[in-house]
């Protein structure tokens, strides 16, 4: 029974909706792509961007800017290619110790 809970639990942290919000990082934040300066995203709310004067989700979002057609986790994209107050998303959400 322990073990079976304990696998529930995590499989519940890692299902959990990515939120902004537990990074700290409030709306209205910048966030600039490290590849190409151009792609710069705002904070819409605690789980969407917006880009371009339109406001989505952070899959969408990261399938439109890599032209790749499937994405499972596009929280983890974001982390490894942009970057809050000139550091990277990844070293942020590390520090958390959140699984994204």
């Amino acid at each position: 029974e322990e073990i079976a809970e304990e696998v529930n639990q995590e499989k519940q942290a890692r299902s959990a909706n990515f939120l902004f919000t537990d990074y700290e990082i409030p709306v209205g934040s910048i966030l600039e792509n490290v590849e190409n300066p151009d792609i710069v995203c705002t904070v819409a709310d605690e789980r969407r961007i917006e880009y371009n004067g339109e406001t989505m989700y952070i899959t969408p979002f990261v399938k439109m800017i890599s032209g790749k057609s499937y994405i499972t986790k596009g929280p983890k994209y974001l982390a490894e290619h942009f970057k809050y107050n000139g550091k990277l998303l990844k070293h942020i959400f590390d520090e958390y110790e959140i699984d994204i």
